[in-house]
């Protein structure tokens, strides 16, 4: 884990230094989220919560469509703490530039390449992961916007029960009510590999006996257990959905709040993971 930090933190310092000469282009933000995961160890049956506390800093470089074709820059480190299960608090490097194109004062579009570092307490969920975003947007009003995207992730962490590819598809339709307060409903399908525990030895051994049933260590649903949940740990293909509420508020010109729901579902061979996360956060943008 100290190995994987000092990598992290160590491309962070070069990456800040590569970046710092166009930060006059560019949007520095730091802030701090606090948030509640209902099932936190994705469990088929039961789940155990989590509050977890977060803190981030960020360098955005947005397109200004100056011309119609512009580039952007995006690169966040964020860490977070698990009050509970303290193995899954992690920092995250994430780094993505990419270009973004205005066919009209209404539709743009932006593609952005992405690559992920991230170090976990747990060093088996420690991973690398590179992917690619696409994103439409349409601002209809001054006050009104919608926008589409698809991503594509693969992640390669230490142990494969946590590495998975992804494809997902997503919607949002945000409003500015005022000129500081918005609002969004959010969307996502996906489709790829993800992890769940398994609440006893005897359900594992069940499972892999019924017929026609899910194949836990064959055909690639590889099964661990996991001292971080203390349960068995099985990797699998998915449907997921995902939607969302948000609102944000700007405090002043330089600080701002956001807070946030989703509910998530799950389903896969063997059932079908569901919970819920809420999140409040500051940002202050330099």
């Amino acid at each position: 884990m100290m190995n994987g930090m000092r990598a992290i933190i160590a491309a962070w310092a070069m990456m800040f230094l590569l970046f710092g000469a166009v930060a006059a282009q560019a949007d520095w933000e730091a802030g701090a989220k606090a948030g509640y995961d209902s099932n936190a160890d994705r469990a088929l049956n039961g789940g155990r919560s989590d509050f977890l506390l977060s803190g981030y800093a960020a360098y955005t470089r947005a397109p200004t469509f100056d011309s119609r074709l512009d580039w952007t820059l995006s690169l966040v480190l964020e860490g977070t703490a698990y009050t509970r299960i303290t193995d899954l608090s992690n920092v995250t490097v994430t780094f993505a530039p990419g270009l973004a194109y205005a066919f009209s004062p209404v539709w743009s579009i932006h593609a952005a390449p992405f690559l992920q570092a991230k170090g976990v307490n747990d060093s088996d969920q420690s991973a690398w992961a590179m992917g690619g975003k696409v994103s439409l947007r349409q601002r209809w009003t001054k006050d009104f916007y919608t926008g589409q995207h698809y991503m594509y992730t693969d992640s390669r962490a230490r142990e494969d029960v946590y590495s998975y590819r992804e494809n997902a598809l997503g919607a949002v339709i945000g409003k500015y009510w005022t000129p500081v307060f918005f609002t969004e409903a959010t969307y996502e399908y996906s489709r790829g590999d993800a992890f769940r525990t398994l609440e006893t030895t005897s359900y594992l051994a069940t499972t892999i006996a019924a017929p026609g049933g899910a194949r836990f260590g064959r055909g690639g649903n590889r099964v661990i257990y996991s001292t971080t949940f203390n349960e068995y740990v099985v990797k699998e293909t998915v449907d997921r959905h995902a939607v969302g509420l948000s609102a944000g508020y700007d405090l002043t010109k330089a600080l701002s709040t956001i807070v946030g729901y989703t509910y998530t579902t799950a389903s896969g061979d063997s059932g079908t993971v569901s919970y819920h996360t809420v999140y409040c956060g500051l940002g202050y943008r330099f």
